[in-house]
């Protein structure tokens, strides 16, 4: 049980709640710093440091942040980003008070009770709660090793953390020098350290070398810092930088204190650093510096004058950046569309105002506008916004008589007349004229007739063919006289 246990455990957590040893240790001016990759809450880490001499990170400086920076990249790079590389600091908003937008700190406190920084990079604005305790971690950015991120979230949460000791001051290390041996056991690390070049007071070192051992502690005299016992029989001051003396990029063998072009010594004493020509830079809004000199930076929107130290803003219309128009900004940039149009996804799509029924009859769309149009029979009034009847009939387009319609017209004949297949013309109807005739001549022969039978009949006989002679047809009447 206990062996799986540990195989389930992460390795640098161990048992009984005591943490393990820091992952990397780093010391600067008055203070050393102690990076832990085991996980804890906000308040399990800041006793860790407090039951070592320190407290979590107060990371009130740029400097202070680039250092941090530059051990988190180290850390990323060591383990291959195979860990979660986010970290407690000192700062924190204590349960019942709420942000405030317009302070650096947003109302968080450092753990040993100030609010003041020359610092803050905050990833997103913090909630604005007041109802738990909300802390701060670090993490590392591998793009940009400049930019230590803040992100507040629950002191519940398991992060690593980052320790801070401040000491009176600080002891060079001693010259790493073959066949010498030198371990340092510092007051906050239980394990002896190798690495550091500085070492803060209170230090202790055993030196090893021509077949003796010395006992050294980094103290203070006369408001110096030194060791008790600077090296004895282990004469360091006739060593050049060939055994290894200063670290890196000796100018000399014979000069151990001097570097080479575009380095400068330490605050160890030891260690050649690249110099930084942005110390004392006239740029008026970032420097970046480079191995021999450096050069002025601007934020996006703007580019770097012709003084090469101020910025002046960038025209991004001049590059036409905008599908329709451009109205350029102090570092930016606004793209709008012409009437008729709307920007969709960045592109500026036309408006089909046909959609909107804006025409009383008929809508043509076109490229960043429209058209009204009436249909046959109207005319357009108002700037096209009505359609009013045309009265055809005022132009006397029928025969005969016309009757108005909406949007047309109806024409029709007087009597004895019929509408021709075009619709206007009236032509005589001949059906109607030939009944007409053939009535008048039943009429003249019935006349006639009558006559006829009324001088030739007997009064009875001549009475029938009367009233015979209005129910008969004109063939039945032409009969009757043919047998008279």
């Amino acid at each position: 049980m206990m062996l799986l246990v540990l195989l389930l455990f992460p390795h640098h957590l161990l048992v009984d709640g005591i943490m393990s040893d820091p992952a990397e240790t780093v010391c600067m001016g008055n203070a050393c710093y102690t990076f832990h990759l085991e996980r804890a809450m906000f308040e399990g880490a800041q006793k860790h440091c407090q039951e070592n001499g320190g407290n979590l990170a107060v990371v009130k400086t740029k400097k202070e942040a680039r250092k941090v920076q530059e051990i988190l990249t180290h850390l990323g790079a060591k383990h291959e980003q195979k860990i979660d590389l986010k970290f407690w600091i000192g700062l924190k908003l204590h349960k019942g008070q709420c942000t405030v937008s317009a302070k650096e700190l947003r109302g968080f406190q450092w753990v040993s009770g100030e609010e003041d920084t020359q610092y803050a990079n905050w990833e997103r604005e913090p909630k604005s709660t007041c109802t738990e305790d909300r802390c701060v971690a670090v993490h590392h950015r591998r793009l940009n090793a400049d930019d230590l991120v803040w992100t507040e979230r629950s002191c519940k949460d398991h992060n690593g953390f980052v320790c801070k000791f401040n000491f009176r001051g600080m002891c060079k290390a001693f010259p790493l020098v073959e066949p010498s041996k030198i371990t340092y056991t510092t007051p906050f690390a239980q394990r002896p350290v190798n690495k550091l070049t500085v070492l803060p007071h209170g230090t202790s070192a055993d030196l090893s070398c021509d077949s003796q051992h010395v006992y050294s502690i980094c103290h203070e005299k006369n408001g110096c810092f030194g060791w008790t016992n600077p090296g004895s029989s282990c004469d360091f001051s006739k060593k050049s930088c060939k055994d290894g003396l200063c670290y890196l990029h000796c100018a000399s063998a014979d000069l151990p204190s001097e570097c080479q072009e575009g380095y400068e010594l330490g605050e160890d004493g030891v260690t050649c650093i690249q110099k930084d020509f942005c110390k004392d830079s006239p740029c008026k809004f970032k420097c970046v510096s480079g191995p021999q000199s450096y050069r002025c930076q601007c934020p996006p929107g703007f580019q770097v004058a012709k003084d090469q130290t101020s910025c002046v803003d960038v025209n991004e219309c001049s590059s036409h950046v905008c599908d329709q128009l451009c109205i350029n900004t102090n570092g930016s940039y606004t793209c709008l569309c012409k009437e008729g149009y709307k920007m969709t996804d960045g592109k500026c799509r036309d408006i089909d105002e046909c959609s909107d029924h804006r025409c009383p009859q008929g809508c043509v769309n076109t490229h960043g506008s429209f058209s009204c149009y009436c249909h046959a029979g109207f005319n357009g009034s108002n700037g096209g916004q009505t359609c009013d009847d045309i009265n055809e009939c005022q132009g006397n387009p029928c025969d005969h008589d016309c009757e108005n319609t909406a949007g047309s017209y109806k024409c029709s004949c007087r009597k004895g007349f019929r509408l021709a297949a075009d619709g206007i013309e009236c032509i005589a109807d001949s059906r109607i004229s030939s009944s007409k005739g053939e009535d008048d001549k039943t009429d003249i022969l019935n006349d006639k007739k009558s006559e006829v039978l009324e001088h030739t009949l007997p009064p009875t006989s001549r009475n029938y063919v009367f009233f015979c002679n209005n129910k008969l047809n004109v063939m039945q009447l032409y009969i009757i006289l043919c047998f008279k």
